[in-house]
């Protein structure tokens, strides 16, 4: 399970963290998974735009997340996953 990808904001756009999620999954995939999920803040415009770039789609599911006390919109993010992935 990963719960988190954090890059240092001086590295970011050089790959380290879409090699990150790339590794983690193809581990799932290895292991059988089908397909995988995440949650992202709504407001984090920069968060989203990775993860659609790296395949991931958005299938309208919300929950309330919380930084703190203040409650925040988190968006379900999908990946289909399988061999060669």
């Amino acid at each position: 399970m990963l719960f988190a990808i954090h890059v240092d904001p001086a590295t970011q756009g050089q790959g380290v963290g879409s090699a990150l999620l790339a590794d983690a999954l193809g581990a799932l995939a290895a292991r059988g998974w089908r397909r995988a999920v995440l949650w992202v803040f709504a407001g984090n415009v920069h968060a989203r735009r990775f993860y659609e770039r790296g395949g991931w789609s958005c299938d309208g599911i919300e929950r309330a997340g919380y930084i703190g006390p203040a409650k925040l919109a988190q968006l379900r993010y999908t990946h289909p996953l399988g061999p060669g992935i």
